[in-house]
């Protein structure tokens, strides 16, 4: 594949379309016209433009939505209905005490996995990670 098939391949990719239907279970062929009924009020409520950005919030948006409403099921339509409500309502928490643990997202949950097998794989020996955190060499 040359590069710019590449640079191609990810223009069209629909991070946050992919994103919404991973936080809600929600089927891509089944589940299209709310998907994209759903994604339609999220971006004119949200000031993010760019797919993957957008994508990002909302995973932390569905985190939000999840302790506000833990006995609510998160489907595309109720994530759009409480956009503004789950952040609103989480910025409001820590004035009334700590908030509740946000659950890990799968993206989250990956990115652990993927960081201990890197130190398994690098044995401790790769110095400083890519987040400036110090790695500890026993020699």
């Amino acid at each position: 594949m040359t590069e710019h098939n590449s640079e191609s391949q990810r223009q069209t990719r629909n991070y946050d379309f992919e994103a919404i239907a991973e936080v809600t279970h929600t089927d891509w062929n089944a589940g299209r016209g709310e998907l994209n009924k759903a994604l339609m009020l999220i971006r004119e409520q949200s000031e993010i433009e760019d797919s993957y950005l957008l994508s990002a919030e909302i995973h932390d948006r569905a985190k939000m939505y999840r302790a506000l409403f833990p006995n609510a099921a998160l489907t595309p339509t109720a994530l759009a209905k409480h956009w503004l409500r789950v952040y609103e309502e989480t910025q409001r928490r820590p004035k009334l005490g700590p908030p509740p643990e946000l659950p890990k997202s799968r993206r989250e949950e990956n990115l652990e996995e993927a960081r201990k097998l890197m130190a398994t794989l690098w044995g401790g020996r790769q110095g400083e990670d890519h987040e400036g955190a110090t790695a500890t060499n026993d020699g």
